[in-house]
């Protein structure tokens, strides 16, 4: 079966309807995946600035007691303390 000249051009068409929706639909994914990135990164920072400011508030002598009282440098909470020193 042939295909008149009306069907081929309403195929042309359809295809080129179809691109255009996929495109835009990849766009936007693309989009929302970036702009999810942005706050990703900035509750990172919110989270890391208000750390900062916590530990800023340990006194001094609090934090060679909670070091003294570790039993090893393989304790999670020493490795903890370390870790949000080493950042501020």
């Amino acid at each position: 079966m042939k295909l008149k000249k009306q069907d081929k051009e309403y195929l042309i068409w359809l295809d080129n309807l179809k691109s255009r929706i996929r495109t835009t639909q990849i766009k936007a994914a693309l989009s929302a995946n970036s702009e999810l990135i942005k706050l990703y990164w900035d509750i990172g920072k919110d989270i890391l600035e208000k750390v900062q400011q916590l530990v800023a508030q340990i006194p001094w002598g609090h934090n060679i007691l909670m070091i003294s009282k570790s039993q090893s440098i393989n304790d999670p909470y020493l490795f903890d303390f370390l870790t949000l020193k080493k950042r501020c």
